[in-house]
């Protein structure tokens, strides 16, 4: 009797703590794309300054050394990190014009403009308006109907952004939607951030 008591304890322990890493993970990646802002979207996880030592003892190792080089060279990267997020705002029900809007920028951005992600890192995201984390979105774009949003982000900072609000003239014609983004970016990325 007392072995089983103690197997079902240990199932029951093992199933909280997959559940409380399972949450956790979840909780970890919807924070990615909200609720802070569009910078801290594309941030990465790792937040060390250079020449810190993130590891959680002091020996003074070659692999901590390594760790320390790599930390500094993506702090260098970071300095001039430019990034385009091509951002897709619908709402929870959606037509078939809302659809192609998200099917038609996610093929230009991923398709159209290989060039340009190699000097800009260009990212596209889909949110749900309607999702209690995405909502303060409504008021920092001004949002009142599904669209399309190009943020400019500089060191994790949004420098600029512009609604591409006539996306949906061109919803059922994909050859002027297409058009129309390719020059709506084209021109987003050419203008220069006031200082």
């Amino acid at each position: 009797m007392n072995l089983k008591k103690t197997i079902y304890i240990a199932v029951i322990l093992l199933i909280a703590v997959m559940v409380y890493f399972l949450y956790k993970g979840i909780n970890n990646t919807t924070q990615n794309i909200s609720p802070v802002s569009i910078s801290d979207s594309v941030k990465t996880r790792d937040s060390s300054k250079p020449g810190e030592n993130t590891s959680s003892h002091n020996n003074n190792n070659d692999s901590d050394k390594v760790v320390k080089h790599n930390e500094a060279e993506k702090d260098e990267v970071k300095k001039d990190d430019v990034k385009l997020i091509v951002l897709y705002f619908h709402a929870t029900a959606r037509c078939t014009e809302c659809i192609n809007i998200e099917n038609f920028t996610k093929e230009i951005v991923e398709k159209e403009f290989s060039k340009e992600k190699k000097s800009v890192k260009m990212t596209f995201l889909s949110l749900n308006i309607e999702d209690s984390l995405n909502e303060h979105y409504i008021n920092d774009f001004k949002l009142d109907v599904s669209t399309v949003i190009l943020s400019k982000v500089i060191n994790h900072k949004q420098v600029s952004w512009k609604n591409l609000e006539h996306v949906w003239k061109y919803a059922d014609d994909k050859e002027l939607f297409f058009k129309y983004i390719k020059i709506g970016i084209k021109e987003f990325l050419s203008q220069k951030e006031e200082t």
